[in-house]
């Protein structure tokens, strides 16, 4: 069978399994469990004898984890290598598998967790601020779209490059799209925070200056606490007090 027909046999199932990466998460091997169910239609499909699919479980419930949007350009190479393991030792599918997971993670977590979901958040308050609480949900659904595009082009382009993706891991796109993000959740808070004291000046008459003033120094303060990284159960603990005190004034 050639390589493009083994991709578009198995493609859609690899695919659905891949929004499950982390559905069998655990704390000692990561997303491992997770790789073995996404790269299982593949095994199904192969002409591997019992004992060759044994060492293919072992060798990929081994330590695994990346970054869960970024993950197929990682699965779609991973088949295109087990489809030519004649052709490469398994200590060079491991090596690829761990090496392009720790990159494919780094950004990932960068682009996703550090930009892409601050940017979602105040795109969404902002956006319900200034059309109405039903269109709050419009950014988070455009986005679910778009990671569901990536996703898929991204398996196709994983299994196309194989060993070669890490021409395109050296490409310029990846740590600017990281500092695009950035920037425009950078733009959007400012945007916000105009937008909440914009509030808090028309509605003075109505709650009185005091209670403003209670309601920006308590953004401030939530701001720092956010910035220095403090544990959730430190800010839960940090905040109910402070929450007490502003429904008595």
């Amino acid at each position: 069978m050639s390589k493009t027909k083994t991709l578009r046999k198995i493609r859609k199932r690899l695919f659905f399994r891949s929004l499950a990466l982390q559905s069998s998460w655990t704390s000692r091997r990561m997303q491992s469990l997770g790789l073995i169910y996404v790269l299982y239609p593949w095994l199904e499909s192969s002409s591997l004898l019992l004992k060759e699919k044994v060492i293919f479980c072992r060798r990929h419930l081994a330590y695994f984890n990346t970054n869960p949007y970024y993950a197929n350009f990682l699965i779609g190479g991973l088949i295109r290598l087990e489809d030519e393991n004649c052709e490469h030792p398994e200590h060079l599918i491991s090596s690829y598998k761990e090496s392009l997971g720790r990159a494919l993670a780094s950004l990932g977590d960068q682009l996703f967790w550090l930009g892409l979901r601050p940017a979602l958040l105040s795109l969404s308050i902002v956006t319900g601020l200034c059309c109405g609480p039903q269109t709050a949900l419009l950014p988070v659904l455009l986005f679910a779209i778009a990671q569901l595009i990536l996703r898929w082009k991204s398996l196709n382009i994983g299994f196309e490059l194989g060993l070669d993706i890490a021409d395109l891991m050296t490409k310029s796109v990846w740590h600017k799209s990281i500092g695009i993000a950035r920037h425009v959740a950078t733009l959007l808070a400012g945007i916000l925070a105009g937008l909440v004291v914009v509030w808090v000046y028309q509605n003075s008459d109505t709650t009185g200056a005091v209670s403003n003033i209670y309601v920006m120094v308590t953004g401030v303060i939530s701001f720092v606490i956010l910035k220095r990284k403090m544990p959730v159960e430190g800010i839960v603990l940090t905040m109910l007090p402070v929450l007490a005190v502003l429904s008595y004034l």
